[in-house]
């Protein structure tokens, strides 16, 4: 019997979604990265030029070595020394002996680690910039009302053609709820644009800290560099740490460039012991959570908008809704990003949990949950894109809309009551509309009879006859 070598949904059923991460944050590119660590370093302190790059010249055979020496030393960071070491290149050096020299594991593995960390970023921020793009494009620019006129504010009497409030064909004005229950009028638009606002904001802090916030460990075995001191005491390891790390900046001052062209700054924890204190992971990750928490804010209500048939599903002539259910359509890939959000959340509390808290100078168990955050982002792509596919498959229902909002005149009920205390000085309005309408169903002929009962100028009362769902905005 034939196996396969996967075991989560993302190496397989999801795998088309989420393969940009591979080379970037698995295995392989961990190790990868962490030669191109050893190599960087063996060049500046021995003041060598190696030509062997890993980022382009490291294949996947290799990697497999490595793993069969793994087996046998149980420990990754010597096996990929003991690699470098047997390079062609790095012999011809007579210089093999300092690989490694002078460093802890996690020097290696801090760096390493946070390419991944930060390369994975990348194709986050890209992916949510595209996400608002679409959700822009699709459900809110086409919608966005030109003006916001208000009747009333104008001192004449409007006329019966709200057209004059509303200056586009494409505006869509809805049925808002408070506490489940008909509320007020409110702009569609405007109901996408909170999500947009929010998402545009957290998209800004997550870049601002994948760029310029991502800090790493580099200080020997204890964050000392005893070794270095001791061996070569002439030299100030600080800066000379520092400007080491100045090496894996990524720079782009090209304007003509992609904005995602790579850019970012590493910087040094000046105080660690054997790891770094994973603070800026998990800033990233937290800022992530709550990007998952706004996004899956959206979804509920994309989906219930579907229930409601505020929004309507483009059909695919190819796929089928269910298995005996012919006429159905149902918004799959909605539902699947609530599972990925909720697992890439729950992980990331999980990670959190254990790179927060460490035994003595340190433990392991750092190194097993950070190998688990290609995982997060796994699922945090699968959600990204699976909302875009969504978004680009709806439009609103503007007939259901209109009808909804048609069928509850008393959301004008609030506009009313306001506008007596202003300009007809009626101080207990809101109670005398209350004790009429409270609890009970109302048609547009109802309120009618309210405001004609109102001891109130016919001026007045015009304007208030004119007053409709669709105008009060």
């Amino acid at each position: 019997m034939e196996y396969t070598n996967s075991i989560s949904c993302l190496d397989s059923r999801y795998f088309n979604e989420v393969k940009q991460l591979i080379n970037v944050y698995d295995e392989f590119s961990y190790y990868r990265n962490r030669i191109y660590v050893e190599l960087k370093y063996f060049e500046l302190f021995t003041s060598s030029i190696i030509k062997y790059n890993p980022m382009t010249d490291f294949t996947y055979e290799d990697y497999l070595k490595i793993q069969d020496k793994e087996v046998l030393l149980r420990h990754d960071v010597k096996a990929i020394e003991y690699f470098i070491k047997e390079l062609p290149e790095i012999k011809e050096t007579k210089k093999a002996h300092l690989i490694h020299i002078g460093l802890t594991s996690q020097d290696v593995n801090s760096l390493g680690m946070m390419m991944c960390f930060r390369d994975a970023g990348f194709i986050v921020l890209a992916l949510l910039k595209q996400l608002i793009t679409d959700f822009n494009t699709q459900l809110i620019e086409p919608y966005i009302p030109t003006t916001n006129d208000n009747p009333i504010s104008n001192t004449t009497i409007p006329s019966n053609d709200t057209t004059i409030y509303n200056n586009t064909k494409n505006d869509i004005l809805m049925l808002s709820y408070t506490h489940g229950q008909p509320a007020t009028p409110t702009h569609f638009s405007k109901e996408m644009l909170i999500y947009k606002d929010r998402l545009d904001d957290i998209f800004n802090e997550l870049e601002m800290n994948i760029r310029l916030g991502l800090t790493v460990k580099f200080g020997g075995a204890t964050g000392e560099m005893n070794a270095l001191k001791f061996a070569l005491p002439d030299t100030n390891w600080e800066k000379w740490c520092d400007h080491f790390i100045t090496l894996f900046d990524l720079k782009n001052d090209d304007p003509k460039q992609d904005y995602y062209v790579k850019k970012s700054f590493f910087k040094r924890t000046q105080h660690t012991n054997q790891c770094d204190n994973y603070d800026s992971i998990l800033k990233v990750l937290y800022i992530i959570k709550r990007m998952l928490h706004i996004i899956e804010h959206l979804r509920g209500n994309l989906w219930l908008y579907c229930h409601r048939e505020y929004l309507i599903q483009k059909t695919v002539k190819s796929e089928v809704g269910s298995s005996t259910m012919p006429h159905k359509i149902n918004p799959i890939d909605l539902e699947n990003s609530k599972t990925s959000i909720e697992m890439a959340k729950r992980m990331i509390d999980g990670v959190a949990d254990i790179l927060s808290e460490t035994s003595f100078q340190r433990d392991i168990s750092d190194s097993s949950a950070l190998r688990n955050v290609s995982s997060i982002f796994g699922y945090v792509v699968l959600t990204l894109k699976k909302m875009s596919s969504s978004i680009l498959r709806l439009t609103p229902n503007k007939n259901k809309i209109k009808e909804e909002l048609q069928n509850h005149p008393e959301i004008i009920l609030e506009g009313i009551q306001t506008y007596l205390k202003i300009h007809c000085k009626i101080d207990n309005a809101y109670e005398i509309i209350k004790d009429i309408s409270r609890g009970n169903k109302l048609t547009f002929m109802d309120i009618y009879r309210i405001v004609n009962n109102l001891d109130i100028d016919d001026i007045h009362k015009t304007i208030l006859y004119n007053l409709k769902p669709e105008n009060y905005s």
